[in-house]
Order: C-alpha cells, then structure tokens, then sequence
C-alpha cells in the first residue's frame, strides 16, 4: 500500500508521452500506484472490450488482478520489466518505477495478442454461459503482434520507463504537513477553495500555506486544484462516457463549462469534447456485446 503521507507528482511530459506510445502501437498503458490504483493512462484508453467481456460479464476481475499483482511483484524483485501472458491469453508487461531507490509505483502495457485462437477453456465457457459469439469478436479486435516481435517491444517499454525515471517525470514527495488538506480536496471534489479558505483548514496563514504547499507538493495550491479536478473528470470520462462536457464541468466543481473547457485543453492538449468522442467509441462495443442490449442514442457533449 503506498504510504498515507506520500503524494505523486506528474510532470505535464506523462500524459503526452503515454498518449503517444499508445497512439502509436495501439497498445494500452498506463502508471499504477504500488496498490495498484491507475493514476495515469495514456490516451484515456480504457480496458479493451475483450477484458472488459472478460472482467465484468464473466466475473474474473479479481483473478485479473491476482495474476497482475504476481507479476508486478516480480518485476519489483528482478528490477527489469517483465512480459506475461495473462490468464485470459492476452500479453501483458509491466516494470517497476523507482524514484530514490524507493518504489513509487509500476508502469503497465499490454492487452495485445500472439495468435489467431482464443483459450478454449475460456471460450467454452463464455458460450456456455453467455452464448454468443462476442467474446471472441472481442479477442480478434485486440492488436495481433508477431511472436518474433515481443522481445523488441518490451525493450521499447524498458526504455520508455526508464526515460520517464530519468527525467524525473513521476516522482513522489511527502505531505505530512498538509495531509488534511489533500484529504479535504479528494473527499469534496465539487468544492473550489480559496487560498484563504485553504489556510483555514491547516490554521495557516494564506502566505505561510501558499509556501509550504509550494515546497512541500512541489507546485502552487491553485494549479493542485486545478490538476486534481481534471484528474476526477478523466475518472468520468472513462466510467461514464455517456455524460456531457456541461455535467462533468458541474460534478468536478467548475460553474463555467467554458472556462472548464479552456483549462482542459491548455493542460490535456485537446479539448474535453475530443476526449468524450473517444470514450464513447471505445465503450461502444463493449455496451453492444450484451445479448439484448439495444444501441442507445449517443448524447451530444454538450
């Protein structure tokens, strides 16, 4: 479990070098805390629809993240990246992140393919219970990768995540001083809090909190505000891609979808209207794999 008093820091650099690894070999990654919590995923990408099918309709989550949690585990013990063949057929690799010599978390990629077949096991299963063919339609949209071409890609994974150690793009810092408020701002996600407002909770003075919070989280009140209030809109987007940019702009805290807009795209690099776009068609076979279930109509973002 990673310790109460430790905060992680993302450099703005993550999210654009994760989104392009993604964007560019179509597989999913993304950086976890040591418990195992994604705390950044490149592009938004949600879980394919295979694992999805997998996790959610066949009840298998907890055995996803036994087989993951072994793995992570071992990447930590042999300190290199580490490729497996999850317990659904697909191939995962993951790597742990130090900062320090300190472990601070774990870079994960994957849920890609070596082979045209499914695990007969799996699918029996899945047609024995379900009984449709969308378990497997699923599988054959995961990437297909070449045997012969595994050991390259992970050695791309090993120095993307080293790049990302060495630049320092991730790090940690203790907040033992200003815990209280970190807790207050995650626990009232709605809530938008002066300086002076934010004084009050630790009995500081606004300057004295300003400079502490500075040196202590490594950047100012407001942008923390800020950051954190996107992060819990990427949440929504991904959980609940039918939503509109006016909704999440109100359940994250900001009474201006407009000015909400601005701040995302200066700080994601497009506009949160895009981001939708994309959860939406992402999730859209996953929600139709459902026997009976009827298409909805898809909500405008705004």
């Amino acid at each position: 479990m990673p310790h109460p008093a430790l905060r992680f820091i993302f450099q703005r650099d993550v999210q654009s070098v994760l989104r392009h690894f993604t964007d560019a070999l179509g597989f999913r990654i993304s950086f976890l805390a040591p418990d195992g919590r994604e705390l950044r995923v490149g592009g938004g990408r949600p879980h394919s629809r295979f694992c999805r099918l997998v996790r959610e309709r066949m009840g298998l989550a907890a055995a996803c993240r036994a087989c993951d949690q072994r793995n992570w585990m071992k990447a930590a013990r042999l300190d290199r990246a580490v490729g497996y063949r999850c317990h659904a057929g697909l191939i995962d690799a993951c790597m742990a992140i130090r900062a320090g010599g300190e472990l601070v978390g774990y870079m994960m990629m994957g849920q890609f393919r070596t082979g045209e077949a499914m695990d007969p096991a799996l699918r029996a299963r899945w047609r024995r219970e379900v009984g449709t063919d969308a378990l497997e339609r699923a599988f054959r949209e995961t990437p297909l990768v070449p045997p012969r071409k595994l050991q390259a890609i992970l050695g791309l994974f090993t120095v993307l995540a080293n790049f990302i150690t060495a630049r320092r793009l991730i790090a940690v810092r203790s907040v033992h001083p200003v815990r209280p408020l970190l807790d207050y701002l995650a626990q009232h996600p709605t809530e938008t809090l002066t300086t002076a407002e934010a004084a009050r909770l630790v009995c500081r003075s606004p300057s004295s909190l300003s400079h502490l919070f500075k040196r202590v989280v490594g950047t100012s009140f407001r942008q923390y505000q800020i950051g954190l209030k996107l992060d819990q809109a990427d949440a929504l987007f991904r959980e609940k891609p039918e939503t509109t940019v006016r909704e999440a702009a109100f359940a994250v805290g900001f009474e201006d979808p407009y000015y909400f807009s601005r701040l995302y795209k200066a700080h994601r690099g497009r506009p949160p209207r895009e981001t939708l776009r994309r959860q939406r068609r992402l999730h859209e076979g996953g929600r139709s794999a459902a026997p009976g279930h009827s298409r909805a109509t898809t909500r405008r973002s705004r």
